[in-house]
């Protein structure tokens, strides 16, 4: 798989594997903690659920450029030993509390924030670890394969938590945090196997001061438009799809049963199974935008489904079909940003922008929650003012508001995704910049003072998707 070095895709995949047994262990503590705050809040307990979703999400737009920046000076191996060892302390927190019989709702959300901090390291690492030991014709389908990580969670996790909850009862909790802490002992341990010199650091380099290589990225990015352009779009759909994904659950809570909630996110996450082994059997379109907004806009258009009364087959069928293109859209955006960035500058130039493109990721889920519990749902009752035009088409009974809000959420983000497709600048952003090579850093002199305010509109551009 890698023309630099055999060597180097053993050592991939011991810190792949290392991954994928962290990320299911962390899913079935998300899942759990969900579960656990829909079963004890009295009220308000779709925005209570998406709270949590924010203290998981928001350290991530606010350290991500700074994690980005020491991950540049450290030794990136050891950066993601620092991240799962985080992490674990975190999810051991949580177990004590539990057991102590005195977890409270905002140590829950203290506690994921934690977490989420130390873990804003692992994805910076990452992506500068997989460019510099693989080959670029080979981005495409390791990045399918990091992508599997968070597929198989999303199988395996929801069904698997689900089961553990109702058999365990009110222990349920516990026995999936110490599950977690486990898999960070074992993403720990691929990580100090995975030695190699291709994953060094060069010392002769000279770094900026923290402050200013978290600057360097923004300037990176800012100084290309069609980079800038790519990542708009995951502007728009890293608010539209956070709203979807985050009232997912508590939408399937008003109708199902526990284990039924369960099997319908493993059943519907099959699809991204089925994606992101046909990307990295495939490698992704030729040319990588078509990837990201062409089946971006597809996967969008499925969210409308939601709308449809309940139903298992349509809920898993929608599910399905959305998860099937999300790694061809994550794994081409990943290609062109390996691509066009310096190895030396990943580290800084990915975390600003993991930040950019997630900024309304935060907002979405502090709104989500309230906007369903206080406005959307009760719109959708006998007498709301939403009642006349379109309960005959949502119907009244609980959820119908949260079900309007994804049909919006999918009309939104299926035409942003073909309307940016109409711009050339980020249409053509794969051949308008050149590849990076070698400790390239010059800024790239496109046009950046657009001559109207259609001309500023075109230079605009946007799972949840990864930028």
């Amino acid at each position: 798989m890698s023309e630099k070095n055999p060597q180097n895709y053993k050592v991939f995949l011991t810190i792949w594997f290392g991954q994928l047994i962290s990320t299911l262990g962390t899913g079935l503590t998300n899942f759990g903690i969900g579960i656990y705050i829909l079963l004890h809040s009295t009220q308000d307990g779709t925005t209570r659920f998406a709270l949590s979703a924010l203290a998981s999400t928001l350290p991530a737009v606010v350290f991500g450029p700074f994690a980005g920046a020491l991950v540049d000076r450290w030794d990136r191996r050891k950066a993601m030993i620092v991240s799962a060892a985080g992490s674990g302390v975190a999810s051991l927190g949580l177990a004590v509390l539990f057991m102590l019989g005195r977890l409270e709702l905002w140590e829950i959300y203290a506690l994921m924030a934690l977490s989420s901090a130390f873990s804003t390291f692992t994805w910076p690492a990452i992506s500068a670890i997989t460019s510099k030991l693989l080959s670029n014709k080979h981005f495409g389908r390791a990045n399918a394969m990091l992508q599997f990580n968070e597929a198989a969670s999303a199988v395996l996790t929801p069904v698997i938590a689900a089961s553990v909850m109702a058999a365990a009862g009110t222990n349920g909790l516990q026995a999936l945090v110490i599950l977690d802490v486990v898999s960070f002992v074992v993403a720990i341990g691929a990580l100090l196997l995975a030695k190699t010199p291709a994953l060094e650091i060069d010392t002769t380099i000279e770094h900026p001061s923290i402050l200013d290589g978290a600057k360097e990225g923004f300037q990176f990015i800012f100084a290309r438009p069609g980079l800038l352009g790519l990542l708009s779009y995951f502007l728009v759909i890293n608010f539209t799809m956070p709203v979807v994904f985050v009232l997912f659950t508590p939408l399937l809570m008003k109708y199902f049963p526990l284990q039924v909630v369960g099997a319908v996110q493993s059943l519907g996450a099959i699809g991204m199974i089925v994606g992101t082994v046909g990307v990295s059997i495939w490698g992704g379109p030729k040319k990588r935008i078509y990837g990201v907004l062409g089946f971006g806009g597809v996967a969008s258009a499925m969210m409308c489904l939601f709308g449809f009364p309940p139903s298992v087959i349509v809920y898993v069928a929608a599910l399905a079909l959305m998860t099937l293109l999300f790694p061809v859209v994550n794994s081409s955006s990943q290609a062109i940003w390996m691509r066009k960035t310096p190895n030396d500058m990943q580290g800084r130039v990915f975390a600003a922008r993991r930040v950019i493109a997630s900024f309304m990721s935060p907002i979405a889920l502090g709104v989500a929650g309230p906007l369903a519990d206080r406005f959307f749902e009760p719109a959708m009752q006998p007498g709301g003012f939403l009642y006349a035009n379109l309960g005959h088409i949502f119907g009244t009974a609980p959820g119908a508001g949260i079900r309007l809000m994804f049909v919006l959420m999918g009309i939104v983000s299926t035409a942003t995704a073909f309307l940016w497709l109409t711009n050339p600048r980020i249409r053509n952003v794969e051949t308008e910049l050149p590849d990076a090579s070698g400790d390239i850093e010059k800024p790239v002199h496109e046009p950046m003072a657009p001559a109207s305010v259609v001309e500023a509109m075109d230079d605009l551009e946007g799972a949840f998707f990864e930028p």
